[in-house]
């Protein structure tokens, strides 16, 4: 009966939050308060769908693995993305400061089936046919990446790849930054951590964050670089690197290399978003602190339903969307930056 009120309420996603109960993404030192470190991901996850930040990093639901129903292949789309990433990573270092050619092609051939190898010896391919064939669309996949990289080859150097911070002693590796903690004017903090896929330095000597996609482009955009927090995380990366080593970074983005987007990049420029960036998370910390972490009238195409399998645990996610839409918000309760 109570999601059936004509009010947003409780069983929508706003908690009615008692003493005590501290839910802030940002820290305010001055005053002896941190918060927990969030991830860009994280972050992304409370603009984009706040009620399945609340499932998950509020309550800790995670959807049970059904591959029996869900008839998961061996080579799924998250098992290619690392497998791509980890064979970038370990080509540029094999290269080891040398530009990317054309020639490159049997080397990076050679990084790939290695990587293959070992997750084959993790979890074993239903038969050799089902191997080679999510071996070629690997290698289709990388040939768009070296072509796209050598293309280039004479206007930067890489300098660093799978750049950590903020992680605690558990999870950091050689080379990686302690704590990176970003200012806020208002004094607050955003204590953050996680990996930056490279870091390249340009012939005139400024420094270029990328992130390697290994799918489709459709979820970013060129023309809003940031789309009300759903894609922060090229410009979080960005100022973390500033902190860390002190020095400006010219730009940022992404660089989409599956055989769909052939090698496409979208850059942007982290200096021209710094305002908008901070009030996109302000906004943020608004709904963390309030307890305000509503279903969506468009839960149903929002990546985190579709990717990260909780539709399972709302068969009538569609229909119960649509009645959201109906309903009247709260004016004593912040709305999220995407319905704005």
């Amino acid at each position: 009966a109570a999601r059936r009120s004509p009010r947003y309420t409780e069983h929508d996603g706003l908690l009615a939050l008692r003493s005590g109960d501290d839910l802030s993404i940002l820290s305010t030192p001055r005053s002896g308060q941190f918060a927990r470190k969030m991830s860009a991901g994280r972050l992304e996850t409370l603009a984009e769908t706040p009620y399945i930040y609340f499932l998950r990093y509020v309550l800790g639901v995670e959807p049970l693995d059904e591959p029996a129903l869900d008839d998961e292949p061996w080579m799924n789309r998250l098992r290619h993305g690392d497998i791509l990433h980890r064979t970038f990573a370990a080509f540029i270092e094999d290269l080891d400061g040398n530009p990317p050619s054309p020639l490159d092609q049997e080397r990076l051939r050679t990084l790939l089936k290695q990587e293959v190898e070992r997750y084959a010896r993790r979890i074993a391919p239903p038969s050799q046919v089902v191997r080679e064939a999510a071996l070629r669309r690997l290698w289709q996949d990388a040939l768009v990446f070296l072509r796209a990289e050598a293309e280039r080859s004479d206007a930067f150097r890489a300098i660093a790849q799978e750049q950590g911070f903020g992680f605690g002693a558990h999870r950091r590796q050689d080379g990686d930054f302690g704590d990176v903690d970003l200012a806020l004017g208002d004094g607050r903090t955003l204590r953050l951590r996680g990996r930056i896929d490279r870091i390249d330095r340009l012939a005139d000597g400024s420094l270029v964050v990328w992130d390697y996609k290994t799918g489709s482009a459709r979820a970013y955009s060129v023309d809003e670089p940031l789309q009300n927090g759903t894609t922060l995380q090229w410009a979080l990366y960005a100022y973390v690197l500033e902190t860390a080593m002190r020095e400006p970074v010219a730009q940022s983005g992404y660089f989409f290399t599956s055989t769909r987007e052939m090698g496409e990049r979208f850059v942007f420029e982290p200096d021209r978003v710094r305002d908008e960036v901070e009030s996109i998370l302000n906004d943020l910390s608004d709904l963390a602190e309030t307890g305000t972490f509503p279903m969506t009238p468009d839960a149903p195409s929002a990546s985190a339903w579709l990717y990260r399998g909780f539709g399972r645990l709302f068969p009538h996610l569609r229909e119960r969307s649509r009645t959201l839409a109906d309903k009247d918000w709260p004016p004593d309760r912040p709305l999220p930056p995407t319905r704005r």
